[in-house]
């Protein structure tokens, strides 16, 4: 029975350990397609739990232009290693 009682306790703390260990990351962006989401720039950035797939967090930034008017985008986010590897399928 005491090495079932232990089983069962393994168990459960095997069930919470992704919970326990999961990434935070903050969520923002600057440009206004992704309405709900906070700015890079504000004094309240959203910091949000990762899913179990992603294992890092981003930050992308770039300069686009559109004919004359140009604008310095800036995201972050959850990421997985895949899309930072430049052999990876993904790139």
């Amino acid at each position: 029975m005491e090495a079932l009682r232990s089983l069962l306790v393994a168990l459960l703390a095997l069930c919470m350990m992704p919970s326990v260990f999961s990434l935070e990351c903050y969520e923002c962006t600057n440009t206004p397609v992704f309405p709900g989401v906070t700015a890079c720039n504000s004094d309240n950035v959203t910091k949000i739990t990762c899913g179990q797939f992603y294992d890092r967090c981003m930050t992308i930034k770039y300069d686009m232009a559109i004919g004359e008017i140009s604008i310095a985008v800036e995201l972050k986010n959850c990421s997985n290693s895949m899309a930072c590897d430049p052999n990876s399928d993904f790139n």
